[in-house]
């Protein structure tokens, strides 16, 4: 280990670590006993649990700050909140499951394989994605903000009832990435991101999602399409 790490390793020990004595009696060679006093180390649980709950206090204090549109107060943050709620309705899994549905539906009216290959290649964006996002969502069970009124558009699961991670970030950056991958769509390259990151931040406002559901939802995105595209699922390109 290089002299960084260990004073990395070092630090993070005594962050997350007690040292306890112990002192044991041993044997001696002419029948007499000697105390020997020995430092253990053992993992101090409570800190690092402090550490994860202020993280988890000062998301929840900084989605509040964010949520703007969620409990609108002016003309101009109506008119935002609707806004955002397009942009919710834009990422949404439903329309583009249909939408992939819809151009196979096409390739096998007309034959081309355009069709066959765009239909194919969201499906599989938008299955791996329910595939990566759902499990996650029923394991760590993070309920949605207070500040969240209202049913969530277009809910068909139990598992919107969950906040971490949000499936509209990791569904749009893992769309963007995939437009940006495929021609002719690359052309528009800044417009598929800007979009991502768009619906990403409505998520906050309408008071959706925490600012970590959307940061691990971003990240679950890149992985998604990464795992696509390693899998030789995307076809035509």
């Amino acid at each position: 280990m290089s002299r960084f790490g260990g004073a990395v390793y070092s630090r993070i020990s005594s962050m997350y670590s007690q040292s306890n004595t112990m002192t044991v009696e041993e044997p001696l060679s002419n029948g007499g006993m000697k105390k020997q006093v020995y430092n253990c180390t053992t993992p101090n649980y409570e800190d690092a649990t402090g550490l994860f709950s202020q993280l988890l206090t000062i998301d929840e204090q900084l989605t509040t700050y964010l949520a703007r549109f969620a409990s609108p107060q002016t003309q101009a943050q109506n008119l935002l909140k609707i806004l955002c709620m397009c942009l919710e309705l834009s990422g949404h899994g439903v329309p583009w499951f249909a939408l992939s549905g819809l151009l196979l539906g096409l390739y096998f009216y007309t034959g081309e394989d355009f069709y066959f290959n765009y239909g194919l290649n969201l499906l599989s964006i938008l299955v791996m994605d329910v595939s990566v996002v759902a499990p996650i969502k029923l394991l760590i069970k993070r309920p949605r903000p207070a500040l969240n009124r209202g049913t969530i558009p277009l809910s068909i699961s139990s598992v919107d009832c969950y906040a971490f991670p949000s499936g509209h970030a990791s569904r749009c950056v893992a769309l963007a990435a995939l437009f940006c991958y495929l021609p002719p769509f690359q052309v528009w390259t800044h417009l598929w991101y800007i979009w991502a990151i768009a619906v990403s931040l409505s998520r906050v406002g309408l008071g959706r999602h925490h600012v970590l559901d959307i940061g691990a939802g971003v990240l679950a995105g890149l992985v998604i399409f990464d795992l696509v595209r390693r899998f030789g699922l995307l076809v035509g390109v």
